[in-house]
């Protein structure tokens, strides 16, 4: 009898393991359940009282107010991963969410539509892309073979602009759009073409970078600011705008700059250096008014935000940071890193998956 018992007893909590199995900690047959790294962020962007934060397998749209979260993952509908940027389209409401390969995922609510024609039409040549600016219901993609724009009003199909003095095209770093022109950082300098002119025709791009008084070199980023515009040319900061001479705001040699950014009228500069990150915070009169220093908890910044009167911080290794009365994160719980490379499984039943590198050091967590 006492063997019956027994017995009885592990049926019993077999069962109970398989039913419990079924109800939650298992995901049905044909479903999958997603750890993704919520900490390994690539860019933010800022909307009203909402975060959003992206990795390159996905990311998460944070509110300030509520404390919730939106995932942004292919299990909620986003089309792939190989994320790289995010801005917000107030036109449009919705977040615009550009893949490293040119296709686009635009979020409202929790509807996605995906758009990769850029993808398919560009299938020669450098399409490297540099960056995402999103003004006036007009998503522009910064690559390697120009400017690619498409209207997210209608989107049907890409149009990609060639900026060149010479028939052979130069790659565009970044775009920024105010009332009377379009800018593009390239190579060899500051184009600039009027917003009511042909972009197709290559005579209307203009090498504005000695006009106005910049210096002569490649220039890598660019960011609206106030009233004005501001570049990097090397670890250099210059200020302008569309007919006065230029200024230089910053000039950093022993940091690297990571990114411009405007949010709240100030102009955040992420700068980087070894293992460890900062933030310079200008306000509108062009000076120095706080730096975020450098700190362990951050050595990877990506891009700075302002809400609610304090710095929001996006970090490659450890993820999303508020600087107010005191540094809190607010990641959402994942795993410390992206599994990006070949997954392979043994006869044994075992499955092993490769990271990004092996040599990272010893924050790496993609190894």
């Amino acid at each position: 009898m006492t063997r019956w018992l027994a017995l009885l007893l592990v049926f019993s909590l077999l069962v109970q393991h398989e039913t419990g199995a079924q109800s939650g900690q298992q995901p049905p047959l044909g479903q999958w359940r997603v750890h993704l790294s919520y900490v390994s962020l690539v860019d933010m962007a800022q909307q009203g009282k909402s975060i959003a934060a992206i990795g390159r397998s996905g990311g998460f749209v944070f509110s300030a107010d509520t404390k919730e979260y939106q995932y942004l993952n292919p299990q909620t509908g986003l089309s792939q991963t190989g994320l790289a940027f995010v801005k917000w389209d107030e036109a449009h409401q919705q977040w615009v969410l550009a893949y490293s390969n040119g296709s686009l995922d635009l979020v409202k609510g929790k509807k996605v539509e995906t758009f990769s024609d850029f993808n398919r039409f560009a299938n020669t040549g450098n399409k490297t892309i540099f960056s995402l600016d999103v003004n006036k219901g007009k998503a522009y993609l910064s690559t390697g073979l120009g400017l690619a724009v498409l209207d997210l009003s209608s989107p049907q199909k890409w149009a990609l602009y060639s900026i060149a003095p010479t028939p052979l095209s130069q790659p565009v770093h970044a775009h920024l759009r105010n009332n009377q022109y379009h800018y593009v950082a390239t190579p060899i300098g500051l184009f600039r073409a009027k917003t009511t002119a042909d972009l197709g025709q290559a005579p209307n791009w203009e090498n504005v970078s000695s006009p106005l008084g910049l210096p002569n070199g490649p220039i890598t980023n660019l960011s609206l600011w106030k009233n004005q515009m501001v570049a990097q040319i090397g670890q250099q900061i210059w200020a302008f705008n569309d007919s006065t001479q230029g200024q230089s705001i910053l000039t950093d040699t022993s940091w690297s700059i990571v990114s411009l950014n405007q949010s709240e009228e100030k102009l955040l500069v992420t700068q980087n250096k070894s293992n460890s990150s900062r933030v310079l915070v200008f306000d509108p009169s062009g000076t120095i008014s706080q730096t975020i220093p450098a700190h362990p908890l951050y050595p990877a910044l990506q891009k700075a935000v302002v809400l609610d009167q304090s710095i929001w911080l996006a970090d490659r290794e450890t993820g999303l940071w508020q600087v107010g009365s005191a540094l809190q994160n607010f990641s959402p719980n994942g795993s410390l890193g992206e599994v990006l490379g070949q997954v392979v499984n043994t006869q044994n039943g075992l499955a092993f998956a490769s990271g990004q590198s092996a040599n990272g050091g010893p924050r790496n967590r993609n190894g």
